[in-house]
């Protein structure tokens, strides 16, 4: 698994919280018929997912006004 940075408090959390839950997310994709990418490129794929979702998250609260 990737580790985070701690320097961005929360944000980190939720991409470490993505990691614990890698196993699922796998078990998900198989059941789905989602093709996947083996091993380090997969692990850069879902960080990359999991980035961009924390990302636009932050966005939509600024949005929001909160």
């Amino acid at each position: 698994m990737l580790s985070t940075s701690q320097h961005h408090g929360g944000r980190s959390a939720g991409r470490t919280r993505i990691f614990h839950l890698k196993t699922e997310i796998d078990i998900f994709l198989m059941e789905k018929a989602v093709p996947q990418y083996p091993g380090k490129e997969g692990d850069m794929a879902l960080a990359f997912v999991a980035n961009r979702t924390t990302h636009l998250n932050e966005v939509n609260i600024k949005q929001q006004g909160k």
